[in-house]
Order: structure tokens, then sequence, then C-alpha cells
């Protein structure tokens, strides 16, 4: 694989990942906003934003994903996805 793919494909892996953290943090911002009543105002508002980085992170991915063309790789990449995608549908 040339260099400039090679680069290309690490810089999409590394946008999946900064697209997952930036979903879990949002996740930690919401789980203890449900845990009390005064914060019903706030917890839709930060819902939005929780989908907008989860739309974000699918996103992310699937340009990973155009970009792979080993089997082995796109397969490894699908279960890097699957564990985190039903945490994050879970939620």
């Amino acid at each position: 694989m040339e260099k400039g793919r090679e680069f290309a494909i690490q810089r999409l892996k590394e946008n999946r990942k900064t697209a997952l953290a930036n979903l879990t943090k949002q996740m930690n911002i919401i789980s203890p906003l449900l845990a009390d009543f005064e914060n019903e105002k706030q917890v839709p508002t930060e819902v939005v934003q929780f989908h907008e980085l989860f739309v974000k992170m699918q996103e992310a991915h699937h340009m990973y994903l155009r970009a792979l063309d080993d089997d082995g790789e796109i397969k490894l990449a699908q279960q890097w996805y699957n564990s985190r995608d039903k945490v994050c549908v879970s939620y």
C-alpha cells in the first residue's frame, strides 16, 4: 500500500476513535443528569448533542470502511464498530 493511502486510512481510523471519544464524553455528561429530576430541561438538549455525535461516529466509521480494501481489515473494523454501537444504542 502506498504511503499516502496508508496515511489517509490511519487518519480516518483516528477520526473514528475521536468521534467515539466525543460520544463517550457526552454519555458521561448525560448519565448524572438522568438521576436528578431538576435537570429535566437540560436533558433534551444533551440528548440532541448525543444524537449528533452518534451520527458523526457512524459517518467516520463508514468513511473508514470505504477506504479499506482488505477483507480482514474490514471485518475487524466492523467488529470494532459493532461492539461500540451496542453500547451507544442501548444508551
